[in-house]
């Protein structure tokens, strides 16, 4: 959704049509920059005992509020 350029072919042609505009691209740029961030974050949790407890208890925060849910 951030790309404009793609939510354009996608909104404007089929899917096929769509597929081959820049939605190829688009997908592996968006991947590659996913990659960095995550590698820049998994680094950080590995290395910084404050970042990796921070995580944890977001985690655990998490997993209590699925475990509430009223849907399980």
């Amino acid at each position: 959704m951030e790309n404009n350029k793609v939510v354009d072919q996608v909104k404007n042609n089929t899917k096929e049509q769509a597929m081959l505009g820049g939605f190829e691209i688009a997908i592996n740029d968006a991947v590659i920059s996913s990659l960095d961030a995550h590698q820049s974050m998994a680094t950080q949790v590995l290395s910084q005992d404050k970042v990796r407890e921070g995580l944890a208890n977001i985690v655990y925060e998490l997993i209590m509020k699925g475990l509430k849910a009223p849907n399980l």
